[in-house]
């Protein structure tokens, strides 16, 4: 009884293990009606919050979109993920042409922290997850909560997981949920 939204690369070897009715593709930027906002970005993170968003969610949780590396290990990644690799945690100095997108660090606003360090990549992207938000939120999904030890997102609640307020949300009622 879950609804999977499954971006357009999704391998349909791996798709086939749902059941087909609750399976739905999205296609992030591609444009095919005239009304089409085309919501858009470089990763599915933002995409996802982007569509939260759209579909006036009242409360939002966001876990997992840190947009730093891990501020301990300097692991870019979880473990499992097929990009991971660790970078050192120190700010570059150079400018100009020797920056490198994907692994040059900078330092930006943390959720918890003061500051955080973060790739030039990250960071681009918590930009455009700012964007997605400034593009489709509204007073209706005003309770946006980041769970995430990482980068500051704007307009966001810094909320750590263990904190009362997790712990004493109330069960969801998904056979309800799903019927309607």
């Amino acid at each position: 009884k879950t609804v999977c939204i499954f971006g357009g690369f999704t391998s349909s070897e791996f798709a086939k293990y749902f059941r087909q009715e609750n399976v739905f593709f999205f296609e992030g930027s591609s444009r095919y009606k005239r009304w089409n906002t085309g919501l858009t970005s470089s990763n599915i993170g933002s995409i996802s919050y982007g569509l939260l968003l759209m579909l006036q969610t009242k409360e939002i949780y966001l876990l997992g979109l840190d947009f730093a590396p891990d501020q301990e290990s300097g692991s870019t990644h979880s473990l499992t993920h097929n990009y991971v690799r660790n970078v050192e945690l120190q700010e570059d100095e150079t400018i100009g042409g020797g920056l490198v997108f994907n692994s040059a660090i900078i330092k930006t606003k943390g959720n918890f922290r003061d500051e955080v360090f973060t790739t030039l990549m990250f960071n681009d992207w918590k930009e455009e997850c700012n964007a997605v938000a400034r593009s489709y939120r509204t007073e209706e999904n005003a309770h946006v909560y980041n769970l995430s030890d990482g980068a500051y997102i704007d307009e966001t609640i810094a909320l750590k997981a263990d904190d009362d307020q997790i712990s004493s949300l109330a069960a969801l009622d998904k056979e309800s949920a799903n019927s309607e």
